[in-house]
C-alpha cells in the first residue's frame, strides 16, 4: 500500500472513531475514562495486523495509536480550559 494510501486510511480511520466517540451517549465519560489512562500506552488486542496487535504474532497497533492522539488532543482542550475558567 502506497504511503498516500495508507495516510488515507489513517485520516478515516481518525475522523470515524472521533465522530463515534463524540456522538456516543456517553461521550463525557469515554473522554474522562481516556484521559484516565494518560500516560500509559493502549493496545488494542485483535487479529489484525495493522489496526490491532496479537500477542503471539505482533501487529502495528493503529487503532490504540489513534486513541492516543485523540486522548492527548483531549488533554490540551481540558488544559486549556483549565486555563480560562
Amino acid at each position: 500500500m502506497s504511503q498516500k494510501a495508507q495516510d488515507q486510511r489513517m485520516t478515516i480511520m481518525k475522523k470515524g472513531v472521533w465522530e463515534k466517540l463524540i456522538h456516543a451517549e456517553n461521550s463525557d465519560d469515554l473522554l474522562n475514562l481516556s484521559v484516565s489512562t494518560y500516560p500509559h500506552n493502549l493496545v488494542e488486542v485483535k487479529r489484525d495486523a495493522y489496526w490491532g496487535f496479537d500477542p503471539e504474532h505482533g501487529g502495528e497497533n493503529q487503532l490504540a495509536n489513534i486513541l492516543m492522539e485523540i486522548r492527548s488532543e483531549a488533554i490540551r482542550v481540558m488544559e486549556r480550559q483549565l486555563r480560562y475558567d
